[in-house]
């Protein structure tokens, strides 16, 4: 990338340098990231230099996506660096810029750093929309490999808040997900700088860890999507940060509309919802609209949200 930016720069091509510019920027971060600390700080140095120059060369050229991209980069240099309200600084007006064009895959990006951003602020409660957003934008592009990323991100979220078996869930479902497509499974800053898979193992048992982890290898992506979208919505409806959801608050429920609850918390469908309940998807409907009701829900994903923040799911 340091070579091809050269070879623009001779030539007076300044579209070519800024591609290049943006290309040494990323990449000198997956390098400096895990180097020793003198050689980070270089790294880092070397980056930020890169980006801002692409910046200049964007603006002077009235490129808006490389500006969005470059001020991505920034905000990007800013997680890697542990700095939340940095990258908040720098990732806020670059959202601005791609919702402007409609670039939907920046925008994923964009999305789910500013998420990563308030998580490292200690403020979940922001982070949520932030991560539903970027969740929704990689489902609706088909990009399986990022989708598994936002949910080992969620994942890390709910191992932080105490909701292992959620994280479990997710961390095993992300990892199906890359498995199945020859995907790499490390993470990005700074959501691999916290051991949350080891954490959540250590706090079940065997069996309550096998169980959790073999529902989410099962569990179909877009049932995946569906629940982590619940949990986020519970999330940003102030569910208390550090302890597990409570079922004090919870209103009478019958048995069968527990089940019915579980399983719509889950992603499925009132269908898929029948055949695991060995009744008619009719019945399932009316204990569907009879949970709404009770819970005084608008939505399924309400209602999901629900189950999750008084741990009925």
């Amino acid at each position: 990338a340091e070579d091809a930016a050269a070879l623009y720069r001779a030539q007076g091509d300044r579209s070519g340098l800024a591609n290049a510019l943006y290309a040494t920027g990323l990449n000198l971060l997956a390098f400096a990231r895990d180097a020793p600390s003198r050689e980070q700080k270089d790294g880092f140095a070397r980056a930020d230099a890169a980006f801002r120059e692409q910046l200049a060369i964007a603006r002077e050229r009235g490129d808006q996506r490389g500006v969005a991209l470059a001020m991505g980069g920034l905000g990007y240099l800013a997680l890697c660096d542990g700095d939340g309200a940095r990258a908040d600084a720098r990732l806020t007006p670059a959202l601005r810029t791609v919702e402007a064009l409609g670039d939907q895959r920046v925008l994923g990006w964009t999305l789910l750093n500013l998420g990563l951003a308030a998580s490292l602020q200690g403020d979940d409660v922001r982070a949520a929309p932030w991560f539903s957003r970027a969740l929704a934008v990689y489902r609706d592009l088909g990009d399986r490999w990022a989708t598994g990323h936002v949910l080992k991100t969620v994942a890390s979220l709910a191992a932080r808040r105490e909701w292992t078996e959620d994280a479990v869930r997710l961390f095993a479902a992300a990892d199906a997900v890359h498995q199945a497509g020859g995907m790499p499974v490390n993470l990005a800053p700074p959501v691999d700088r916290e051991p949350a898979a080891t954490a959540v193992r250590s706090s079940l048992s065997d069996d309550a860890f096998a169980v959790a982890r073999d529902a989410g290898r099962a569990l179909p992506l877009d049932e995946a999507v569906g629940a982590t979208l619940a949990l986020l919505e519970a999330v940003a409806a102030g569910a208390a940060h550090g302890a597990a959801p409570s079922p004090v608050d919870a209103p009478a429920l019958t048995t069968r509309e527990r089940e019915v609850l579980r399983l719509l918390a889950a992603g499925l469908s009132d269908r898929e919802i029948a055949g695991a309940l060995s009744i008619s998807p009719r019945t399932v409907g009316g204990h569907v609209t009879n949970l709404l009701a009770k819970l005084g829900a608008d939505s399924r994903t309400a209602a999901a949200a629900f189950a999750i923040r008084h741990g009925l799911a």
